[in-house]
């Protein structure tokens, strides 16, 4: 399995196969690209009481202090925003955790 670039420089799969990216990286990855626009994300724990208002994660305006976005779907804002590419996916928690597993941790 290698990779090959297409006319316009982007990368793929020869097989056209999808490489998963686990939650955290993806999270990471967008935090990243936030900060560029003076927002940052956050993740809302599941037994909080803003659970239901905020979603899993949300987004903070750091120059506002407010909340500048809701229930965030992670692959999709990833995709949006340029930094999970045609080929990667959302890893899922089962598959992350097999993935730990075949690397003996």
């Amino acid at each position: 399995m290698g990779t090959r670039l297409k006319r316009d420089g982007a990368a793929t799969l020869e097989n056209e196969q999808t490489v998963p990216v686990s939650e955290r990286a993806l999270a990471a990855r967008i935090n990243r690209a936030l900060a560029k626009q003076g927002q940052t994300l956050r993740r809302c724990r599941a037994d909080s009481r803003w659970h239901r208002e905020l979603g899993d994660y949300y987004a903070i305006d750091v120059d506002r202090n407010t909340c500048a976005d809701t229930d965030i779907d992670l692959e999709a804002l990833g995709r949006e925003m340029g930094v999970l590419r045609e080929f990667e996916k959302l890893a899922d928690e089962l598959e992350h955790a097999k993935g730990g597993e075949q690397h003996g941790r």
